[in-house]
């Protein structure tokens, strides 16, 4: 492996502006090809040290989110903290920053990381991160004022302190949100901290749902016909088509139910085949879940049922996230239906207390529509109370 690294340094020692893609590519494909391997961060950074700065720091985006689809999270954070240390001027820095804060607060990163692995992160090496992560923001906002004026990055910022205890420079951060009329959908998520502090009277600043406890877990059939269903608190994901969705909870699970009207002109047929983990849903029709645990409207575990009752799931970017939860479809005739139960286990370490919060965003995607939820989208999201 190292000389074939040498070889290629010596192939990209003056490399021309024509040249710099099919180069960015080969040595994606060469650090990528290590296959997580510790040593690769450091492979990258001799590979990348003769491309033109743009270029490098663009390279190093592109491979910290692959490491994160991957659940290389470790690695992923290495290689933006030499995205800051050496292409601090490039604009992709800023955003390098704002990705290594939400890695290092991310609550269903953390306890994702707990499942099936040995590597857990315990709580001591998690309060480390939220100090380093905001050691290296302050260092940033005094070399890069006006990062720090970024509504998205001042939110992160304040999440990171809120969830490291350190709850004076949140508020500090959030203050100023609260101010900046123009900072939305990122102010009414400011003032959601602190209509949350309050005793609740008034309206929230956001749309909000309920997650109801329940005594009688539901059958899970696809059927709707509990009473936990008719009388539970329910969002309209979308007007058109109307979608309708339902959440509930016990000690164990966090129940879901999904009530869609059918789409004219859309085949809706049965599937039979074995259902796998991360099926492809894009030629289905489909409703996608996001529950954001710590409320930094960025990093979530992403559920995704199709009208066959099939799944996708995600823990943030990381696609190889693959929690064990139970779905039975149904079929009206002018509906789809899904009864779904997932362990609070797979989600966080214990079940939220009555009066906790999370967000929570909804969304429908006929056959065709992209997966993503779109950024200009994102506030979309809903604050979920746990009553």
């Amino acid at each position: 492996m190292c000389a074939r690294i040498c070889l290629l340094l010596a192939c990209l020692a003056t490399p021309t502006s024509a040249e710099q893609t099919p180069q960015v590519e080969r040595i994606m494909q060469i650090v990528l090809s290590q296959r997580g391997d510790p040593r690769s961060v450091a492979h990258l950074v001799q590979l990348a040290r003769n491309l033109e700065p743009t270029s490098a720091a663009s390279l190093y985006q592109q491979v910290a989110h692959r490491y994160l689809q991957d659940g290389h999270f470790d690695l992923a954070a290495e290689v933006l903290r030499q995205l800051l240390k050496q292409y601090a001027n490039q604009p992709a820095a800023c955003d390098g920053l704002s990705t290594l804060l939400q890695l290092y607060a991310s609550g269903e990163v953390a306890h994702a990381e707990t499942i099936g692995s040995a590597k857990r992160r315990s709580e001591h090496k998690r309060a480390g991160l939220f100090t380093f992560g905001i050691h290296l923001a302050d260092q940033a906002f005094r070399e890069h004022p006006a990062w720090a004026e970024r509504p998205s990055m001042a939110f992160q910022f304040s999440v990171a302190s809120r969830l490291s205890g350190q709850s004076q420079t949140a508020q500090g951060w959030l203050t100023q949100l609260k101010r900046a009329r123009s900072a939305e959908p990122w102010r009414a998520r400011a003032l959601v901290e602190g209509w949350l502090q309050t005793n609740r009277e008034e309206d929230a600043p956001l749309p909000v749902l309920c997650c109801p406890r329940t005594e009688k877990s539901p059958h899970l059939d696809g059927v709707l016909e509990e009473s936990l269903w008719e009388s539970g608190a329910s969002t309209v994901a979308e007007k058109d088509p109307p979608t309708e969705v339902w959440l509930a909870r016990d000690d164990q699970f966090l129940y879901l139910a999904v009530r869609c009207r059918k789409i004219p002109g859309i085949e809706y047929e049965a599937d039979t085949r074995p259902r796998s983990y991360d099926a492809d849903l894009a030629d289905h029709d489909h409703v996608q879940i996001s529950l954001d645990v710590d409320r930094d409207y960025a990093t979530a575990y992403r559920l995704s049922i199709d009208c066959r009752g099939w799944t996708a799931d995600t823990c943030w970017r990381n696609i190889s996230w693959n929690p064990r939860w139970f779905v039975a479809s149904g079929e009206e005739k002018t509906h789809w239906t899904v009864e779904a139960a997932i362990a609070w286990s797979q989600l966080t370490a214990a079940p939220p207390n009555p009066g906790g919060a999370w967000a929570c965003a909804i969304s429908r995607h006929p056959p065709g529509h992209s997966d993503q939820l779109p950024r200009s989208s994102s506030d979309k999201y809903a604050l979920l109370l746990f009553p």
